[in-house]
């Protein structure tokens, strides 16, 4: 926590969504789903044309137990032509504009759910910044300054300047400060856990320790 050091610019915010955009669950998802009907509306697009078939085959035939008497147990040999016309052009047309229809919709479902991890990623990290620089705050200037009252109460309490409820007093309003900042870093330590479910893989946030 003492290295941490979350900067206050857009690259890191940029850094995040190429992570989310290659790791998150979501998003991988839709794009599998919208490659896969665009590959639909492809061969839906491929039914307008007439399809040609071309057969070959080959039989194995014995003479042993055969039930024809003439059977000579030669091999047979046979081949076969056809041919599919795209009469139904009602139909054909209908499976394409599904298809492109499906693509569609999917496509802006994955827009829809980029937009919206955008929006957390900027609140998760913006949350992650506020909380660092209260966190500095304590750190380099309320603590140490209460640290410093703290050591010229105790000199003075030595010299019976001050009471020993003065002392205490200065002592507890210091060990509020050091939980205060116990409590903000388990803050932090969880922004940046839902950082890493956010963006669906582990993150490193600029100078965060690993």
């Amino acid at each position: 926590m003492d290295e941490l050091d979350l900067p206050d610019d857009a690259g890191q915010l940029e850094q995040l969504i190429t992570a989310a955009l290659a790791c998150n669950p979501e998003l991988r998802s839709l794009a599998l789903q919208i490659a896969a009907n665009r590959e639909r509306q492809r061969l839906a697009c491929l039914q307008r044309y007439p399809d040609f078939q071309l057969g070959l085959g080959w039989s194995a035939v014995t003479a042993d137990d055969a039930l024809s008497r003439v059977a000579n147990g030669n091999d047979n040999l046979n081949f076969g032509v056809g041919i599919t016309l795209p009469i139904w052009r009602e139909k054909i047309n209908a499976g394409i504009r599904e298809a492109a229809a499906n693509t569609a919709s999917t496509a802006q479902r994955r827009d829809a759910e980029e937009d919206a991890l955008l929006g957390t990623l900027r609140r998760l990290l913006a949350e992650a910044e506020a909380v660092f620089e209260q966190i500095e705050l304590y750190r380099t200037r309320i603590i140490p300054r209460t640290e410093r009252t703290l050591e010229l109460a105790t000199a003075d309490y030595r010299s019976e300047r001050v009471d020993f409820f003065t002392l205490i007093d200065i002592y507890q309003e210091l060990l509020v400060y050091q939980m205060q900042v116990a409590r903000m870093e388990a803050s932090l330590a969880g922004t940046l856990a839902r950082l890493d479910r956010a963006v669906g893989c582990p993150v490193q946030v600029a100078g965060a320790p690993e």
